[in-house]
């Protein structure tokens, strides 16, 4: 079964006050989880290998690239995921 993002964050995203938010470190630009979602995916780093390069990590996350899209820089995050159908 293929591994998809869920529609929720990891517990340790950033979070202004309720909301889970994620910025452009060149060029500042700011997003909510659902603009997260909507940027174009560069690449996806899956657990089984992060695993074997991390001293600890949970086999239900990733790490998500994706494209800003005021600047287009590869921003990347950690993703919790689960299996799909």
């Amino acid at each position: 079964m293929p591994r998809t993002a869920q529609a929720c964050p990891p517990s340790d995203a950033p979070v202004i006050g309720e909301q889970w938010h994620a910025a452009c470190d060149r060029c500042g630009a700011s997003y909510t989880l659902a603009g997260w979602l909507g940027l174009p995916m560069v690449a996806q780093v899956e657990s089984a290998w992060l695993a074997t390069h991390m001293v600890s990590w949970q086999t239900e996350h990733v790490v998500e690239v994706r494209r800003c899209a005021r600047c287009a820089t590869a921003m990347s995050r950690r993703r919790t995921v689960t299996s799909g159908s």
